[in-house]
């Protein structure tokens, strides 16, 4: 079974999540890759905000100009061929937790329906480090990390390629 959705999880869904969303969008699109779905969520997102100005100016200056975003908060997901990357472990112990905390419906056979948490990593089990928050930072700091999600876009997709969700 292969990964049909990627979501990126940061913490308030304005900065480090969405650009990789968008950033990894624009490099599927550059290999010609079609059937996986890139979005963003953020563990303590209000569901209202917008991307950070920082954010979407480091994304224009990439030629991604349409950037249409509103947080969203993190919800866990029963699907195997959905893969939630925490940008950093931190978010991903918070992934966890959340899908540890939910009361679930039990089957008919007396099993809980819980998501599928071998689904939650980290970026930095891909690219060996977590990528900080620029949140409040200058515009320098913004493309420093924007340059380090577009430098694991390759190393993603080709652990993406290497795993199987069952």
């Amino acid at each position: 079974m292969s990964i049909k959705k990627i979501i990126f999880v940061c913490t308030g869904n304005t900065c480090r999540s969405p650009m990789a969303q968008f950033l990894f969008d624009k490099f599927l699109a550059f290999k010609n890759i079609e059937g996986i779905e890139v979005s963003s969520m953020g563990v303590w997102a209000d569901g209202i905000s917008g991307i950070m100005q920082n954010a979407r100016q480091v994304l224009f200056d990439r030629d991604i100009k349409q950037v249409a975003h509103t947080s969203a908060p993190f919800i866990p997901s029963k699907e195997k061929t959905t893969l939630f990357i925490g940008m950093t472990r931190a978010h991903q112990k918070n992934m966890i937790e959340i899908v540890e905390s939910i009361n679930y419906t039990v089957t008919a056979k007396g099993k809980p329906k819980k998501p599928y948490v071998k689904n939650i990593i980290s970026i930095y089990d891909i690219i060996g480090c977590d990528i900080d928050d620029p949140y409040g930072s200058d515009l320098t700091y913004y493309k420093k990390t924007a340059d380090l999600i577009a430098e694991s876009c390759p190393k993603l997709l080709k652990y993406i390629n290497t795993i199987k969700m069952s």
